[in-house]
């Protein structure tokens, strides 16, 4: 075995305290006849027969006490961390400098300096007043600092624990990814049943579960795309507003018909229509008759990517949840008010019997099936449907960019 193993072996050892089991202490003793005897200590006491005289020795076992001032030992006593810090001191030595003093030595007076120096008259002693003193700076080596840190048993630490910490960060990630792949699973086999149950609120927790899983495993596809949406009408259908947004808008009058802070965060679910407002806007009126006293109220909606649906929904008849914008009313010209609709929460219903949950009976209305599939299939075929939100957050950035030059 090299050093270098055997010194890896050792530091090994001592830090988990069984230098005594992996490491016997050696022995070399001396008979009274003059013959040495030497050998490897066991876990117990051994005889030993000398070569020459054939006389028994006894020997003690391998000393597993902590090394002491008096006696010398491999093993450390204490903690894990006590001994570790002592492996270090030795593997990791502090350098001592080393201080070079110069010495002056005056040379020795001969006979002739002391003839020729007691002729002379004493000079004063030199005085220091208007002398600079001399600064010394210390020399500063970077090769040599770069070697005296950079040591090959430190690279090799190091080593060993940057491979300790990817391979420990890769198996903590690779379980998050089979944890979260088998949630994925699990949950599309559990969504059904609690469908078919009108389970809406066990629903939606297991569809934020889904969808978390979906994103952390990189789900894509009509299967990821129709699970965000499902996810998006049972929000709506939990947080419905059972009041119509005709009977909140007629019981405001006046000023009242600009605040509806109380209603902002509940869904209204509406099957109706939805008129484009120019060309190539974006902008679109949901037609919903809604009256505030003698005045009316034009509900609208800012999203592009629906302008792909109304290109193959001649009849422009939905199924669709969505909530006030949180801001006061603006725009109002004493004939009517613009209610804006937050475009994020606005979401095409796909689901049966969300529908049904809500009054809307498939049986009752053949015409609503085609419409839920036809918005269905959208929903599945649509990327930029799905990427809806992150479009319109860049919209606003680019804008605000704009603004600001």
């Amino acid at each position: 075995m090299s050093e270098s193993s055997q010194k890896l072996k050792r530091m090994r050892a001592r830090l988990r305290g069984t230098v005594a089991a992996e490491l016997p202490a050696k022995f070399t003793i001396r008979c009274e006849c003059g013959s040495s005897v030497s050998g490897t200590r066991g876990k117990s006491w051994q005889e030993s027969t000398c070569s020459e005289c054939h006389t028994v020795l006894y020997l003690l076992p391998t000393n597993v006490y902590p090394s002491t001032d008096s006696v010398a030992n491999d093993v450390i006593g204490g903690t894990f961390g006590k001994r570790l810090s002592v492996v270090l001191s030795e593997v990791i030595p502090l350098g001592k400098r080393k201080k070079k003093e110069s010495k002056q030595t005056a040379p020795s007076p001969n006979k002739d300096s002391m003839r020729t120096g007691s002729r002379k008259k004493k000079q004063p002693p030199p005085t220091t007043q208007g002398r600079v003193p001399r600064i010394s700076l210390p020399r500063f080596n970077p090769v040599q600092a770069v070697r005296r840190i950079f040591t090959p048993i430190r690279l090799l630490v190091l080593g060993m624990l940057v491979a300790v910490g990817m391979t420990s960060f890769w198996r903590y990630h690779r379980n998050q990814m089979d944890a979260a792949g088998r949630m994925w699973r699990e949950s599309l086999d559990a969504i059904p049943q609690l469908i078919a149950e009108r389970d809406f609120q066990g629903l939606q927790e297991t569809l934020a579960e889904t969808t978390h899983a979906g994103r952390l495993t990189g789900q894509r596809g009509a299967e990821w795309r129709r699970t965000v949406n499902l996810l998006e009408e049972t929000q709506a259908v939990t947080a419905i507003c059972y009041d119509t947004l005709p009977e909140l808008l007629s019981e405001k009058t006046g000023s009242e018909a600009s605040a509806l802070g109380e209603v902002v965060d509940q869904y209204f679910v509406i099957d109706g229509y939805i008129d484009p407002v120019g060309d190539a806007s974006g902008s679109f009126v949901l037609d919903i008759p809604a009256m505030s006293g003698q005045q009316s109220v034009v509900v609208t909606l800012q999203l592009p990517p629906l302008a792909d649906y109304l290109q193959t929904n001649p009849t422009q008849r939905f199924v669709f949840g969505f909530r006030l914008q949180g801001e006061v009313l603006s725009e109002s010209n004493g004939e009517f008010h613009k209610l804006p609709v937050a475009p994020e929460s606005f979401v095409l219903f796909t689901s049966a019997e969300h529908c049904d949950q809500l009054g809307m009976s498939v049986q009752a209305d053949p015409a609503l099936a085609e419409v839920l599939e036809n918005q269905k299939v959208f929903v599945e075929e649509s990327s930029r449907w799905e990427t809806r939100h992150e479009e319109r957050t860049q919209l606003i950035l680019d804008a605000e960019l704009r603004s600001e030059r």
